[in-house]
């Protein structure tokens, strides 16, 4: 394989695992969110006491512009990966033979590994990995996301 082949096939698997890449990042948000909201909800009303206080921690007016921002931030991501989704079946979409394209919208799509491919297909993990490789040969990737993968 000659190096342009390669860098060829090396974006058009960044344009495929971005969707997914973009999901990823959306759960770990939304974890993050859920922390949040967990420590807003520990925020009680302040204690009188003698003991001196630490004044490191945040107040809860602190947490609820953290959460609206987190809440702003999962949102254009949600927005950016339905573009995502939405391109990446688009170029799927355009591939001639349907079970190449079953096995890439698997991948790509759904998050499928080549063994559950395998098994929701009843094709052999070989067949799978051969229609995968075809479909990343046959796959066009949009003019614009060749500029951007490089």
């Amino acid at each position: 394989m000659e190096y342009k082949d390669f860098q060829i096939t090396k974006d058009k698997k960044h344009f495929l695992q971005r969707y997914r890449k973009t999901l990823k990042l959306i759960e770990r948000l939304e974890v993050k969110l859920a922390a949040l909201d967990d420590r807003l909800t520990e925020v009680g009303s302040p204690s009188i006491s003698d003991l001196p206080r630490c004044s490191s921690g945040k107040t809860s007016s602190d947490l609820i512009l953290d959460k609206i921002e987190l809440q702003d931030r999962i949102n254009k991501l949600v927005q950016k990966s339905k573009a995502q989704r939405r391109e990446i079946i688009e170029a799927i979409d355009e591939l001639d033979d349907r079970r190449v394209a079953e096995v890439m919208e698997s991948v790509y799509i759904d998050g499928l590994d080549m063994y559950d491919i395998s098994d929701s297909t009843g094709y052999s993990i070989r067949h799978v990995y051969r229609l995968y490789l075809q479909g990343l040969d046959a796959i066009k990737v949009p003019q614009q996301m060749s500029v951007i993968c490089q």
